[in-house]
């Protein structure tokens, strides 16, 4: 019960029995439960990873009765920073002072840490324009999206800085430490270079290595919806998510990778890993509209 005095929002607000959210989330993996070294004296025949290995039926049993598919081994860890603030501080004391003024708002009450607490985060580190977080991946678009909206408003009277975010969405077994060094990568190099600053850049990493590279402004990748502001590409996932559609036209799975299969075979390779099309949007748009 390793998790008993966790105050992850998500895990506080689930129903049930304090005692099953208050479990090590090791349990909930099949992988994990098969493997003796994570068990007792970490040998094949101790009584605790064997105790362990037969757990793996009843998980499937309670999984299946609850209705819920597996748990999924992938997290999110989100790395934001401040854009040309250091250009800024050069002009002088008063501008100066709206800097340090705007961001002790920003991590101050209401701030950072509540914003990323109210989307299940654990929140790393916050300090000045830079902040650190582990999230939910459901929860990480979201979050990043109302961190930059609340950064923007922190400096009402100047200067003209924005809020540029990197996320890794990376496989539990990735180590931390290569996820965290690739995520100011993806941050410095994508996100500001690349993109040109105030823009979303995310990778996802599976144990075999990079698996997808997105980014794009924030301008380009926010939409009003209801009078809120929505990350499109996580309004997009989510409405396919929810679709019911029959299982030879899966949006959320079949569709997608069959057409990423073609775009690969037209493009060429990228520096990131994988392959970049050259087409137009308006070709690459006639060319899904024709497959699906």
């Amino acid at each position: 019960h390793g998790e008993l005095e966790s105050n992850i929002r998500c895990v506080r607000e689930a129903p049930g029995d304090r005692r099953w959210k208050a479990l090590d989330g090791t349990v909930f993996f099949e992988s994990m439960l098969e493997n003796h070294r994570l068990w007792g004296e970490g040998t094949a025949d101790d009584p605790k990873a064997q105790q362990a290995k037969n757990l793996i039926e009843p998980l499937k049993v309670i999984t299946r009765k609850a209705g819920l598919g597996p748990a999924t081994p992938f997290y999110a860890l989100l790395l934001m920073d401040g854009d040309r603030l250091g250009v800024h501080m050069s002009k002088g004391p008063e501008v100066r002072k709206r800097i340090t003024d705007g961001l002790a708002r920003f991590t101050g009450a209401e701030g950072v840490a509540e914003i990323v607490e109210a989307h299940s985060g654990f929140l790393v580190y916050a300090g000045g324009d830079d902040v650190l977080a582990l999230l939910p991946l459901e929860d990480a678009l979201p979050c990043a999206a109302k961190l930059r909206q609340h950064y923007l408003e922190c400096f009402p009277d100047g200067p003209d800085t924005t809020l540029s975010g990197a996320i890794q969405y990376a496989h539990i077994k990735m180590p931390l430490g290569k996820v965290l060094h690739d995520a100011h990568d993806l941050l410095d190099k994508i996100a500001k270079e690349k993109t040109g600053r105030d823009a979303i850049a995310c990778r996802v990493w599976k144990p075999g290595g990079l698996a997808v590279e997105w980014s794009m402004p924030w301008a380009c990748a926010l939409a009003t919806v209801d009078g809120a502001e929505q990350v499109i590409v996580d309004k997009l996932a989510k409405e396919f998510g929810a679709a019911k559609q029959p299982d030879d036209q899966q949006m959320a799975s079949k569709f997608f990778y069959r057409i990423r299969h073609y775009f690969d075979l037209i493009g060429e390779a990228s520096p990131a890993g994988g392959r970049a099309s050259h087409l137009t949007n308006e070709v690459a748009t006639d060319l899904m509209a024709m497959h699906y």
